[in-house]
């Protein structure tokens, strides 16, 4: 009865994970390898007769779901910490907030000190957009944004 029981416990965990599998294929960026050969007789091929084979096709596609799933997980990973170093950021400013109401009243030119200290650099902004995608709203901290790629971009293709 118990070798019952362990023999249909390893079918439903060999079934579950099969299950797994698939929704993870599922999710990872799928590239056509019809839309890959226009792509190719379009832009890359001079001569309308060029042929390229399915398996290069297969490769190509390999290839760009490859760099996808690796640009998504390099910016989640600059979300991540730029959101671990703006938590921390806002944990600092509080406390000294705290620190000097306790030692005496903030004037005016106590505020304007904050004020030159918290202000952006020029030169931190390689462009006059805004870096919210234009929107003017904040980003929720589990959005992952352009600017996250961008941040990346530069790295992924030398190492690509």
């Amino acid at each position: 009865m118990a070798l019952a029981k362990r023999s249909s416990g390893a079918i439903d965990e060999g079934a579950e994970r099969e299950r797994e599998r698939e929704q993870e294929q599922e999710q990872e960026p799928q590239f056509s390898t019809t839309a890959l050969a226009r792509i190719f007789h379009t832009v890359a091929f001079e001569n309308g007769d060029t042929r390229i084979t399915n398996r290069t096709l297969e490769l190509s596609a390999e290839y760009l779901r490859m760099f996808t799933r690796e640009a998504i997980l390099r910016a989640n990973e600059v979300r991540i910490q730029e959101s671990i170093k703006n938590n921390n950021k806002f944990k600092v400013e509080l406390a000294n907030n705290v620190t000097n109401k306790k030692e005496k009243r903030p004037t005016a030119a106590d505020h304007e000190d904050d004020m030159n200290q918290h202000s952006v650099d020029e030169d931190d902004d390689d462009d006059d957009t805004d870096r919210n995608g234009g929107s003017g709203q904040e980003l929720i901290g589990d959005v992952l944004d352009t600017r996250h790629l961008q941040d990346v971009s530069g790295l992924l293709l030398l190492d690509f």
